[in-house]
């Protein structure tokens, strides 16, 4: 074989070699990238602790069953305004020899947990377990805010995820790259300050609301009375719409939460049938009452011949289009016409309608008979 050959051979040789080398450190990459998903975070938060001193902490705890490098998380918060980030203290979990710096970004609640490398050929990666972090929160005296671990996990689908503790790909701190798609949990939120108080509707002190939970349903019997079906945590009543007096103005949410005030079919959201929710702080609904403003029947908020012409009507049984032949199908519309509350809607009850509307009374509270505190006093 001459000298050329044999050359030949032993480059063909060395690039096999090579091209096997190159294809098994491949497969050695792929396997580790596959063999991710083994590998989990568990983050949580711990007990809030008010410090006494206007600040409250929260512990980030971290366990990991692998060596840990850098490390972020995102905190989420409710309510900037009754607490906010002041520090970020460094963990008990992080190991001394990280000699590891703390960033924050109090504006968006991000924490990042760096290893210091200066000086330091090599940081041997340790398993992180407990306590990485304890972030103290600024208290401004009242209410409540929930912090929550942001679960938006950085992974090779997900760069810009937000929490990350990086699996190091050759374990040390310093050298390793950060490997990513990690099974991740977090745990549940938790309060700073007050915690949420389940809201119910309230009378707004020194004003003549009444919240009436004797009364429920939705649909009137033959007598035009309450029937047992029921949708209603009960009626209120109380707001003098002619005066301008809205339902906010007379009723509150207490506890933590807020009123949705649904308008009537007539658009009036201080009329007969007006439906006032009490929402918690998901939104949902606790509570529902129907307004009452004796007098109005239609709903439009306004105590005139209109309402006296349907009451004359419901006496007369005028009208069939209702379950019962009732021009009133609804007890609530009951409830409003009968203003002498004797049990019965009569002319009796549409005299005083045209009266009111006419303003023909002078004992009344502002020279009207029908105003809602004289009727509410009647009611005893």
């Amino acid at each position: 074989m001459s000298k050329t050959r044999k050359l030949l051979s032993v480059l063909v040789a060395l690039m096999m070699v090579v091209s096997m080398f190159a294809l098994t450190a491949n497969a050695a990459s792929y396997e580790d990238e596959e063999t991710v998903a083994e590998y989990t975070q568990d983050w949580a938060l711990g007990e809030p602790v008010d410090n006494g001193d206007g600040t409250w902490s929260v512990d980030v705890l971290l366990t990991t069953n692998y060596a840990t490098g850098p490390i972020q998380f995102v905190l989420t918060n409710t309510d900037t305004s009754v607490a906010a980030i002041d520090e970020v203290i460094l963990g008990d979990a992080i190991p001394a020899d990280y000699n590891a710096t703390v960033s924050v970004s109090k504006s968006k609640g991000k924490v990042m947990i760096i290893a210091d490398t200066a000086g330091t050929g090599t940081i041997a990666a340790e398993e992180i377990d407990g306590v990485i972090a304890t972030v103290v929160y600024t208290y401004a005296g009242e209410g409540s805010a929930e912090i929550a671990i942001d679960d938006n996990a950085k992974s090779k689908t997900n760069p810009a995820g937000t929490l990350i503790a990086a699996r190091m790909s050759d374990g040390d701190v310093v050298t390793g790259d950060p490997i990513t798609g990690q099974t991740v949990t977090v745990g549940e939120s938790v309060i700073i300050g007050a915690s949420a108080v389940a809201p119910t509707l309230g009378v707004i002190d020194g004003t003549i609301g009444v919240i009436d939970t004797a009364r429920t349903s939705e649909y009137c019997d033959e007598s035009g009375f309450a029937m047992d079906e029921g949708i209603f945590t009960g009626y209120i009543y109380g707001v003098e719409p002619e005066a301008g007096e809205t339902v906010d103005a007379i009723f509150e949410v207490v506890g933590d939460g807020e009123l949705e005030i649904i308008a009537t079919e007539a658009g009036s959201e201080a009329g007969t049938g007006t439906i006032v929710n009490v929402l918690d702080l998901d939104g949902n609904v606790v509570e529902t009452y129907v307004l009452v403003i004796f007098g109005d029947v239609n709903g439009d908020g306004v105590i005139d011949t209109t309402d006296s012409g349907d009451i004359e009507l419901h006496d007369a049984w005028g009208y069939e289009a209702s379950s019962n032949g009732m021009r009133f199908e609804l007890a609530y519309q009951v409830f409003a016409a009968d203003i002498a509350f004797d049990e019965n809607v009569d002319t009796t009850d549409s005299g005083d309608v045209e009266l009111h509307d006419a303003w023909a009374y002078e004992a009344g509270s502002d020279g009207m008979r029908m105003y809602q505190a004289d009727i509410i006093a009647m009611i005893g």
